[in-house]
């Protein structure tokens, strides 16, 4: 006898929401402001096609603190991916170089230590 999913057939339960939350964890105890960002798109009940977000916009979206000294008040973006092989879409790349050639930080972060290592953490 199978089991039931407890979240229906359509809710997809998603690995990356652990390390989100993780990661968000982390930036707040370094007082690096940050957010959980949603993107995406759906249909209406009425037929209306909705956006929210950007298309291939980061998860994470945080400001870096005044004791970043040169890098304070840069963005940085994280996009988080579970597992080593899950890699960014060609929109969350275009993203990530907007970022970057903006003067800030797009970093793609695969576990918590991808963020520690970039930003020099002690944790």
């Amino acid at each position: 006898m199978a089991m039931r999913q407890w979240w229906g057939a359509k809710r997809r339960c998603k690995p990356e929401g652990g390390i989100q939350k993780a990661i968000l964890q982390l930036l707040a105890y370094h007082k690096i402001p940050a957010w959980r960002i949603n993107s995406g798109s759906y249909k209406s009940e009425s037929g209306t096609f909705i956006r929210y977000g950007s298309k291939g916009m980061a998860d994470i979206i945080a400001i870096l603190p005044r004791e970043y000294g040169g890098s304070a008040g840069k963005w940085l973006t994280i996009e988080v991916k579970a597992g080593k092989k899950n890699k960014p879409t060609p929109a969350q790349i275009t993203f990530a170089e907007t970022i970057n050639n903006a003067g800030g930080y797009a970093i793609t972060a695969h576990s918590i230590d991808d963020v520690i290592g970039f930003l020099g953490l002690k944790v």
